[in-house]
């Protein structure tokens, strides 16, 4: 997410952002959205059943 994040300043002509300073943005955004900071450390399709996964596969496959 970060490379991606850099990318897109870099192209706005903003100076990229460090590790460090890439997660406090991220810390702060997570409390905007009220979200829990648990859902960093979790793999991409944890709590997901079969189907939500196949889903999101055939999504893949067609973009």
């Amino acid at each position: 997410m970060r490379v991606a994040y850099n990318s897109k300043r870099k192209h706005a002509g903003l100076p990229e952002l460090d590790a460090f300073d890439f997660e406090d943005l991220v810390h702060e955004k997570l409390d905007v959205v009220k979200m829990d900071a648990a859902f960093l450390d979790r793999s991409v399709n944890e709590g997901f059943s079969g189907g939500e996964k196949n889903v999101m596969k055939s999504y893949k496959w067609r973009y």
